[in-house]
């Protein structure tokens, strides 16, 4: 639905999503760094965030990468953003 670009479908089936206070909350502090309040835009502002080398390449600043044990969502990631990164 995404690729396709067919909103109207994604949002039918997000109404079914989350069905607790909880779950809706958790939903939108995942997506808060996003600052898109729709979640059809959220999905495709998340699809298109990418760090690749082209993107690592430009970062210049001092940055502190952190590896939190037991990472559930997006496990070996700060390793290969540290590995990616210039000069380390």
């Amino acid at each position: 639905m995404l690729a396709q670009g067919d909103r109207t479908t994604f949002d039918q089936w997000m109404q079914l999503g989350p069905s607790t206070p909880q779950e809706t909350q958790e939903f939108a502090w995942r997506g808060k760094p996003y600052r898109v309040p729709d979640p059809f835009d959220l999905f495709v502002a998340v699809g298109i965030s990418t760090l690749d080398s082209e993107v690592t390449g430009k970062i210049t600043t001092p940055l502190q990468v952190t590896d939190p044990e037991g990472e559930q969502f997006w496990p070996g990631q700060s390793k290969r953003l540290y590995d990616a990164l210039p000069g380390t």
